[in-house]
């Protein structure tokens, strides 16, 4: 296993073709599929974990998104992707 190329592989998906096919999916379902789609996912949630939905866990869930966008943003500017290296942070 290949931690440089795993991550790599992961940061060069198509995001933006994947996120188009989603929207297409979804707008092609009817009202009732995505209103149960949704609290079939919110069931799922709670059953992993019974606090969230508060403002707290919501405040916490948006702050983890927001560390993991801006790890994934620095690690593109910090691997010498050919060598498989970590170029040293110079700040």
């Amino acid at each position: 296993m290949n931690p440089f190329s795993d991550i790599k592989a992961y940061m060069n998906r198509p995001w933006g073709q994947l996120r188009d096919l989603k929207v297409e999916f979804w707008r092609d379902q009817s009202a009732q599929a995505r209103m149960n789609a949704g609290f079939e996912l919110h069931l799922h949630v709670k059953s992993m974990n019974p606090d969230w939905l508060g403002p707290e866990s919501r405040e916490a869930d948006l702050q983890h998104h927001i560390r993991m966008s801006k790890l994934f943003r620095s690690l593109d500017e910090r691997i010498d992707w050919d060598s498989k290296t970590v170029i040293p942070n110079l700040q």
